[in-house]
């Protein structure tokens, strides 16, 4: 399975709900983000991931992403697992997952 399929997997869990007892968000989370800027230096991290290669920009700027740092700070009273169990944060979570999915090669 690719980095991709892999962080497709990931947000399908998430966006349903069904997300593993431990699984959360972020760089150490996301099979793409290991592969393509934790294992390389700082400079070029990002550059050879599917995310950065549709939208030009690093740390997956300019996608459904960044929202859930806007809905985070908004609820600043929930555990951050709490925060991944909220409806708001599942309606996100989906418009990443089908973001991922344009990304895959056309058959």
């Amino acid at each position: 399975m690719t980095p991709l399929e892999e962080s497709i997997k990931h947000w399908e869990r998430l966006a349903s709900g069904n997300r593993a007892p431990h699984e959360d968000i972020g760089s150490k989370q996301c099979s793409l983000c290991r592969t393509y800027m934790h294992s390389l230096a700082f400079d070029q991290s990002c550059l050879a991931c599917p995310v950065y290669e549709h939208t030009g920009r690093r740390y997956c700027g300019n996608t459904p992403y960044q929202l859930i740092d806007e809905i985070r700070n908004k609820m600043t009273s929930l555990t951050q697992h709490q925060f991944l169990d909220t409806e708001e944060f599942k309606e996100v979570a989906k418009k990443e997952l089908e973001f991922l999915k344009s990304l895959l090669p056309k058959l």
